[in-house]
């Protein structure tokens, strides 16, 4: 009974359930260099308009901790900029957890994407825009990347290619 009233006001009055964003909450631009944070897009007259801007050759990664309910420890990232008090937490990219080499890996993640005299990283995510960028469509044609890589991988490598990558990460932060 509860669950057919619940859909029928999602079919009927589907703005009640479901907002628009508002706007974003960050940018972090590889061609600029630039890391920009936006005023609470959930205020409808601060959406959009930008709270600070500044390189991203400015900041520094840290992994933050605190306890947990049962005072076990919880990690979460964040990005210090080093003269200004400016700060981001990084859990809305990835949340806090119990494992600081996912923090870790998540900074080395962004220092290889904002460098831009870099090839953009190598996942999944980034393979069908990897030819739109040109230092990353150089590196591709001189190491002869195939540009179906990740999507005509077999499981069992993928597993392997990924574990790889992240213990490479965790190689590059000891």
């Amino acid at each position: 009974m509860v669950w057919s009233g619940v859909s029928l006001i999602e079919r009927l009055f589907p703005g009640w359930i479901y907002k628009d964003p508002r706007g974003p909450q960050w940018e972090f631009n590889r061609r600029t260099g630039l890391v920009t944070v936006f005023r609470d897009p959930k205020k409808k007259r601060d959406a959009g308009q930008i709270a600070w801007q500044s390189p991203f050759s400015e900041f520094d990664g840290y992994v933050h901790s605190g306890p947990t309910h049962q005072g076990l420890p919880l990690y979460y990232g964040a990005m210090v900029h080093r003269f200004r008090e400016e700060a981001l937490t990084l859990t809305d990219f990835q949340a806090a957890s119990a494992n600081d080499e996912d923090h870790k890996a998540q900074w080395n993640f962004w220092l290889q994407y904002m460098d831009s005299t870099a090839p953009l990283p190598d996942i999944p995510l980034f393979e069908p825009h990897r030819s739109k960028d040109p230092v990353t469509a150089e590196y591709d044609r001189k190491t002869e990347r195939n540009p179906r890589y990740w999507r005509d991988m077999d499981e069992a490598t993928y597993k392997q290619k990924t574990k790889e990558m992240y213990q490479r990460c965790l190689k590059a932060f000891g």
